[in-house]
């Protein structure tokens, strides 16, 4: 799969557990699956099968 630009390689995972291994916390990022956003509700359920292309964006505070 290519995630914001870069091919690697993951199949058959949990958009969750995708955002975990990337070392992410599930609240401060966006995702997008090939073009659509994807609802935080579905991170658990949406299964990715290598394919999708995913950009993922976070987000950072400050003051």
């Amino acid at each position: 799969m290519v995630i914001n630009g870069k091919e690697r390689d993951y199949s058959n995972i949990l958009l969750k557990d995708l955002i975990t291994e990337l070392n992410l916390v599930v609240d401060q990022v966006v995702v997008e699956v090939d073009e659509k956003i994807i609802s935080k509700e579905l991170y658990g359920e949406l299964m990715l099968d290598g394919r999708e292309k995913i950009e993922i964006v976070g987000f950072i505070g400050g003051g």
